[in-house]
């Protein structure tokens, strides 16, 4: 995987674009972020560093920003020294993610997806866990396992093919239709119950977010436009907190 996003690099900034994520995705993110102030912030994987730096403008203390692609953060790193936020950016894996702090919170923006079975979605949890202080918190984006194949999905900028079942879920080729050309990886809709019971063995309880779509995109599109996205939700969005 880190190879696939070396090649991407600032390439993957665009996708913020897509009709998906920027009236749903970053509106949904933008509530639940609202208590990010004065808190310490671990953002994994931060990617070209999006939401780190969208956290400093809320007004967070500090944020790590770590991905397991070079190239991701060297792009992240180029931003942050335009942007001037002291943003520090550091390359791990997350299922041998190290302590690298106590942070207030989490944000883990389509990283579970990535799990391909129960036993790595339980040590993402453990290992982001690990980074928490004693009231610290997850928010995460996944994809939404309710999601029924046959859904017209190009529109929102993104397609999916089933590829086949897998223990507790499925895996599917995802394709992101960004202005910069298609980005293409694999990707899995593990069940909910898998990532309840992977949270809970790291000490965390799941609440189920969904990802609501903004009333600027409402009106940016033609009635009907969202619907079919709503009614067949292609990602979900979650706060883990402590038992």
């Amino acid at each position: 995987m880190s190879a696939l996003y070396d090649q991407i690099g600032a390439s993957y900034e665009p996708v913020k674009l897509l009709p998906i994520v920027r009236y749903g995705e970053r509106h949904t993110l933008g509530r639940l972020l609202a208590d990010v102030r004065a808190r310490n912030v671990l953002d994994i994987p931060c990617g070209t560093g999006f939401y780190a730096r969208e956290c400093m403008r809320l007004g967070a203390r500090q944020v790590v920003g770590v991905d397991v692609s070079t190239e991701m953060i060297s792009v992240a790193r180029g931003m942050a020294e335009q942007d001037q936020y002291g943003i520090e950016y550091q390359v791990h894996d997350a299922l041998r993610l190290p302590l690298l702090g106590k942070f207030d919170m989490s944000i883990a923006i389509w990283l579970f997806n990535y799990a391909s079975n129960e036993y790595d979605l339980r040590t993402m949890f453990e290992r982001i866990t690990e980074n928490l202080t004693d009231d610290g918190f997850i928010i995460g984006v996944t994809m939404d396992s309710s999601y029924r194949d046959g859904l017209d999905s190009r529109k929102y900028g993104v397609s999916l093919k089933f590829l086949e079942a897998v223990e507790g879920g499925r895996k599917w080729s995802c394709t992101l239709h960004p202005s910069g050309g298609d980005i293409t990886f694999e990707t899995f809709m593990l069940d909910k119950k898998c990532y309840e019971r992977a949270a809970a063995a790291a000490g965390l309880s799941i609440e189920w977010i969904p990802i609501e779509i903004s009333q600027d995109g409402i009106d940016a599109f033609a009635t009907g436009f969202w619907q079919g996205a709503i009614d067949n939700p292609l990602m979900i969005a979650f706060r883990a907190t402590r038992n």
